[in-house]
Order: structure tokens, then sequence, then C-alpha cells
């Protein structure tokens, strides 16, 4: 019974890699799940039955903006109402696209070993994950 209510109360999320040197236990569509192991030490995780250290996630931002469909937009906008369609159907179908990619940081608990994988998108996820308490690097014998 206290297993279960230990589980539930840690902080865990669920995480799909998509890049970078994954040196988790290979997993069904590369999906883990990660709890915070906080009796192990500050930024330990559990991942596949294995311990590691979190050393934090970023997020690299990238936006794309759709030239065709910016001018297909001013096109339709501008037949329909004139020239002010024209600016705000160009607006409008030439909208920013999140093209952020996400990393997260690693280190084998008992081989030092670091790593780092790129993660797939979802939302409020990127916001999950950097509530995990982090590693410091020096405190685990890394030269950082």
């Amino acid at each position: 019974m206290g297993f279960w209510r230990d589980n539930f109360l840690r902080k865990q999320t669920s995480f799909e890699v998509i890049g970078g040197r994954n040196y988790f236990k290979k997993s069904l569509g590369n999906v883990y799940h990660m709890i915070q192991i906080k009796e192990k030490g500050e930024g330990v995780v559990k991942i596949k039955g294995k311990l590691y250290y979190f050393l934090g996630a970023f997020k690299e931002e990238k936006y794309k903006r759709s030239a065709g469909k910016a001018a297909t937009g001013a096109i339709v906008g501008g037949l329909l109402t004139g020239g002010v369609g024209a600016i705000a159907g160009a607006a409008i179908g030439g909208r920013k696209k999140d093209n952020s990619t996400f990393w997260m940081d690693f280190v084998d608990y008992e081989t030092k070993q670091e790593f780092s994988v790129q993660v797939k998108q979802g939302s409020g996820q990127f916001s999950q994950i950097s509530n995990f308490k982090v590693a410091n690097p020096i405190d685990i014998g890394l030269e950082k």
C-alpha cells in the first residue's frame, strides 16, 4: 500500500526520445517514464529501473514562417476585401510555426557517462520537466 502511495507522490513525467545519444534501455516507441528519487540525492531520477543524474532540460527555439501561405492569404484577402484584406490575409496565412527542439542532459549514476537526448515536444511537457531538481555537476564529480 505504501509503495503505490510513495510513487504517486513523487515528481514524474513521460517523454519520447527522437534524437541524440540515447543510452537508456530500449523502450517501445522510445517513450520513457522519469521519476525523481530524492533518497539518492539532488537531481537523481529513475528511468526504466536505472538511476541517472538529471542535469537539466533546455529548449532550442526555432520558428518558421511559410512564405507560400502568407502569399496565398494575401491574395485571398485582397480579392475578398481589397488592400486591408490583403494585409490581414498575409498576416494570418504567414503565422509562425514553432519548430523548437527540446534537449535533456543526463549522467549515468554508476559510470558517470554524460549524454543528451532530444525529446519530442508535448503540450506542457517542457514545464513539467523543468520542475525536476537538477544535479550539480561538481557534486557528482564532473568538471563543469
